[in-house]
């Protein structure tokens, strides 16, 4: 007699795009609510004929769907390289990669209104950097900085030099900072690359000499060809290549040829290194059921005095049910989710993300408007990768597109933060939620460019309130920059 109470996932990345992982007890996520559903596509085609009975029909293709909350919490870890959060390769399989958080120590703070989170600063128009974390000179995490402490970035433009002069693009802030370097955190940034890196202990090196961006290659195994791939990016001298697998599959001592006469065999085993699939297994009480080359979609909710919730929906190719026992876990972290209100550190912050301030003054003011409730929705478009060859029908899935929003509930501040002027008039707004004031468990999501497309009039017990929908919008042109998570 199954109980629907045992249930258990594991979550794993993949090596090789749509071939198992083989998650064990060592891949065992806390999650909440874990939920499972299968269809299969009918041919419901009625026979001509003198009755009005029905044959049976074909069947198709199947589709699985697997569906967890977790909450927004950090790994507890604060020592360089520290470990990842156990929703960190979860949102990597959902379109986001990990980049580097710097820290600039600012013994000097010279004029402004302070530092803001999630605004733009700048030592130069080509060095920039958007601001997750802000630590005062006790090492306390504070929403505005407008004396000695930290700052910390990630750079999305150029790298911070020491003893720069940083400049807040909102808040007319200038400081002089001291030597930088990376801070013992992590952060994750949306990509729009699905890529491979493919190394090999000889290099790329050959008859035909070393392929270039752009060239495309084909995978051999055992003399058969079994894949196709386009070079994104040549790494460490020509050891490694960056490639999209244009079609099949590639392997550790696979053979890349890029010419006739040119060719080098994989030494390594490869590393999904951008928007990697994952093999998620769910076990309802000795039933397990995988899916595989799996990519998700997520939203990320909270009411004021409650953990912030990730719900995902992942969608893959159905691997063959079998009866197993659950695993018996024993590493399962047990970090306590910060909640979403003052006493947790919780930060909820709003400003203009230009020099035109609504109160007169001569910078943008970060204002910590009273929050109801937040929720971010990452908007992933994820379709299964339709093949005839795979013995599913398909081979995982490919995430098309993306288009996140965040909204939250506010009082009303009238003229003092005008929503519905911003909202008319295309104006745009940064914004941050942070919870957690123990490091390694401090974590956030910071929109550095976002546009106001709805502020509703709504009433929460009486008191007047505007439901806030802002998008974020890409901060270069080459984009990838709208928003980012961040573990401190």
């Amino acid at each position: 007699m199954p109980l629907t109470r045992k249930q258990q996932i594991l979550f794993k990345r993949e090596t090789s795009e749509g071939v198992s992982a083989a998650p064990d007890a060592t891949n065992a996520v806390l999650v909440f609510e874990p939920s499972i559903s299968d269809s299969v596509e009918t041919n419901d085609r009625v026979p001509a004929g003198s009755t009005l009975s029905r044959e049976v029909v074909p069947t198709g293709r199947r589709t699985r769907t697997i569906g967890f909350q977790n909450d927004l919490r950090g790994s507890g870890d604060v020592s360089a390289p520290i470990d990842e959060p156990d929703w960190g390769q979860m949102i990597e399989c959902s379109g986001y990669e990990t980049v580097t958080l710097r820290e600039i120590p600012l013994p000097t703070f010279t004029s402004g209104t302070g530092y803001h989170l999630g605004e733009i600063v700048q030592q130069s128009s080509t060095i920039r950097g958007i601001v997750c974390g802000l630590f005062n000179a006790a090492g306390a995490f504070v929403h505005t900085l407008a004396a000695a402490g930290t700052v910390v970035v990630v750079e999305i433009a150029g790298a911070m030099a020491d003893a720069g002069t940083l400049t807040g693009e909102s808040s007319n802030s200038v400081g002089t900072g001291g030597t930088v370097a990376d801070y013992a955190g992590r952060a994750y940034k949306p990509t729009s690359l699905k890529l491979i890196t493919l190394a090999a202990s000889g290099g790329f090196a050959g008859a035909g000499s070393d392929p270039e961006a752009g060239d495309v290659v084909t995978v051999l195994r055992g003399g058969a060809q079994v894949g196709i791939a386009q070079v994104s990016s040549i790494n460490g001298g020509g050891t490694s290549l960056e490639v999209s697998l244009l079609d099949g599959q590639v392997a550790l001592a696979d053979v890349l040829y890029w010419s006739a006469t040119a060719a080098a065999t994989l030494t390594s085993a490869p590393i999904m290194s951008k928007t990697p699939s994952a093999t998620i297994s769910h076990n309802l009480d000795g039933r397990r059921r995988d899916l595989v080359g799996a990519r998700g979609d997520f939203e990320l909710t909270a009411d004021a005095g409650n953990p912030l919730s990730f719900n995902w929906t992942w969608t893959g190719d159905p691997a063959t049910a079998v009866d197993a026992v659950p695993f018996a876990t024993s590493g399962l972290s047990n970090v306590r989710a910060p909640r979403l209100f003052a006493a947790d550190g919780a930060v909820c912050t709003y400003a203009d993300t230009v020099n035109v301030p609504d109160d007169g003054d001569t910078a943008a003011q970060q204002l910590r408007l009273a929050t109801k409730s937040v929720s971010y929705s990452s908007g992933n478009s994820v379709s299964p990768d339709i093949d005839a060859n795979s013995a599913g029908g398909a081979r995982g899935a490919n995430i098309t597109d993306r288009d996140p929003t965040y909204s939250a509930t506010v009082n009303q501040a009238h003229s003092g933060f005008d929503w519905e002027d911003k909202r008319d008039n295309s104006k745009l707004v940064h914004a941050a939620v942070v919870v957690g004031s123990t490091p390694g468990n401090i974590c956030g999501l910071v929109i550095p460019r976002g546009q106001v497309l709805e502020a509703n009039i709504g009433d929460s017990d009486g008191v007047a309130t505007h439901e806030v929908q802002i998008k974020p919008r890409r901060v270069r042109e080459q984009g990838d920059d709208e928003i980012i998570f961040f573990q401190m």
